[in-house]
């Protein structure tokens, strides 16, 4: 939970001041935007060293450079729908997607 805290205290933060930065006299810069995928880039250094997904601290597993799988197993969560419309296995409820 110190973690979730942490990250959501330094998110602010950073909105704080670019919108601090944005306002006012003209005389500051304003620091450049963050775009996705730099954005990305940085979760994904912080998820090394925080293996834990977000919303339901499930461990998160790196099945390649680019793949995370939830550890479901250890969180009891389990995907609103396991299965697509067509009765398949709903492949995209068993990786994270970046939002």
């Amino acid at each position: 939970m110190g973690m979730k805290r942490a990250l959501v205290a330094i998110s602010l933060l950073a909105i704080a001041h670019q919108c601090a930065a944005g306002s006012g006299g003209g005389d500051k810069p304003t620091p450049p935007t963050l775009s996705f995928s730099s954005a990305k880039k940085i979760l994904k250094e912080i998820y090394k060293v925080h293996p834990q997904t977000f919303y339901c601290d499930c461990g998160i597993e790196w099945q390649s450079k680019k793949k995370l799988v939830p550890n479901t197993a250890n969180c009891n969560y389990s995907p609103r729908n396991e299965l697509t419309r067509s009765g398949k296995v709903n492949k995209r409820a068993q990786r994270i997607e970046w939002k």
